[in-house]
């Protein structure tokens, strides 16, 4: 991931949090896609515009993980965001 890389929810999508879940709904196609507790911190880091490094940080440290492992892991799931275009790549700020 490229650290000031910043994302958006496309804008198709639905958000509603069930306790500490997120469930995401693509309004063109009705999938459902649930996300735990480590992805609702993602969608809420992209909705706050929340630096990815540090939202990362906060969750390695908040969790006791390796800052490393939790980097991958996001870098995994907005990977998998992206492919099931219910994020964007927003255009880097001027």
């Amino acid at each position: 991931m490229v650290p000031d890389t910043q994302y958006q929810l496309a804008t198709n999508i639905s958000i509603t949090e069930v306790d500490d879940e997120i469930v995401l709904l693509n309004l063109n196609n009705g999938a459902y896609y649930g996300l735990n507790h480590i992805g609702a911190h993602l969608i809420r880091a992209i909705q706050n515009h929340t630096p990815l490094n540090l939202l990362i940080r906060q969750i390695a440290e908040q969790h006791q993980m390796n800052y490393g492992v939790v980097d991958n892991d996001i870098d995994q799931l907005i990977v998998q965001l992206l492919e099931q275009r219910l994020l964007t790549q927003c255009d880097p700020k001027t």
